[in-house]
């Protein structure tokens, strides 16, 4: 589906508006493309009203401004809809004066109802964002219906990605809304509403962030910490475990520029099987500080196949998949390796002695 909207010209100037007066399909709404708060609409029911009324907009427009005529969609309830990312989080109605009325404005004797099926008009919010290109905004939509159900495709008259949000009256206020917003009443619940937006896009913004950027799980013995050297020093025992060695270990030649790079496109997560280690965490943490790493997290687990948990068909994992490093061959860990592929999860295998220059 594509996003519906009434018939629309967009006209530069009076002498285009007058050409084309024979093909405007009345009734219609004069808009100006930069107006807000239904300030400067006008109507016109026919040919003459819609030419006294263009020409006033350009007597009052500034230089190079058009303006926008759209057939004018007969309901008295249009829907004020509020989205971040896609998914609404305020909505209500706005139901006009009159039929009459050019919109359902609280300045043209409009008034809202807060009652709204938000989640009903949910699924076309996250397709109308998709379509449009604009994860953020306010929207107007109006169906032709007198009662109208959310869940079909409506007209959308306009839609800002800056709007002021509406809160709702309190259950005991019976005045009009117009009157609600010149109480004390209105400024508290109109900052409320906002604070809740700006939490909510503040939260949107991280999880775009998050989103677009993939997890790159980096293992660390033999990958960028040259690990091997000191089991085979230790010959293999608990020694070589223990923090003073550890602590020993040299980095994989350009291992730290080459995350460090990395780091802008990717979420880089250590992620090691050092159960056996002493203090293993707090200890790799240090080992990785001292060394000039830049990282996003450190999870340490207990064996090889325990890693599975932390992965996703959308992360990549860089591991040297080898077992027995105290030997003089050491062995590749196949299990693992099968562990991965049939779970479809993403990895790379490093080279067992490679350098991260290469």
């Amino acid at each position: 589906r594509k996003v519906k909207i009434p018939a629309t010209w967009v006209f530069s100037s009076f002498t285009e508006a007058e050409a084309e007066q024979d093909n405007i399909q009345f009734p219609v709404v004069i808009k100006d493309p930069y107006g807000y708060s239904s300030l400067g609409l006008m109507q016109a029911a026919d040919k003459e009203e819609f030419l006294k009324n263009v020409k006033l907009h350009f007597e009052h427009a500034l230089p190079g401004v058009e303006t926008i005529v759209q057939s004018k969609v007969v309901a008295l309830r249009e829907a004020r809809v509020t989205y971040i990312e896609g998914r609404p989080f305020h909505a209500y109605w706005r139901i006009r004066k009159s039929l009459d009325s050019a919109s359902a404005a609280s300045n043209l004797g409009g008034y809202q109802d807060f009652d709204f099926p938000m989640q009903d008009i949910a699924p076309y919010v996250a397709e109308f964002a998709n379509q449009t290109g604009i994860p953020v905004g306010g929207v107007d939509f109006i169906w032709e219906a007198a009662d109208a159900d959310v869940k079909t495709t409506p007209y959308t008259l306009e839609v800002s990605p800056t709007s002021d949000i509406n809160p709702p009256a309190p259950p005991s206020w019976h005045k009009t809304y117009k009157e609600f917003k010149k109480t004390k009443g209105y400024r508290r619940a109109f900052l409320q509403v906002r604070r809740l937006w700006t939490d909510l896009m503040t939260l949107a913004v991280i999880d775009k962030y998050r989103r677009e950027r993939k997890d790159l799980f980096v293992d660390i013995d033999n990958v960028v910490a040259l690990s091997m050297e000191r089991v085979r020093r230790c010959k293999g025992n608990k020694k070589a475990y223990t923090a003073a060695e550890v602590m020993q270990d040299k980095p994989v030649p350009g291992a730290a520029e080459a995350l460090r790079r990395l780091r802008e496109h990717y979420f880089i997560r250590f992620l090691t099987a050092r159960g056996s280690y002493e203090d293993p965490f707090n200890v790799t943490q240090t080992w990785l500080d001292l060394k000039g790493f830049e990282y996003d997290e450190l999870i340490v687990v207990d064996g090889p196949e325990s890693k599975v948990a932390h992965l996703s068909a959308d992360s990549i994992l860089v591991d040297d998949f080898t077992l027995g490093h105290e030997k003089e061959e050491p062995s590749i860990n196949q299990k693992f390796i099968d562990q991965l592929t049939s779970a479809g999860l993403p990895f790379i295998q490093f080279p067992l002695g490679g350098s991260w220059d290469e």
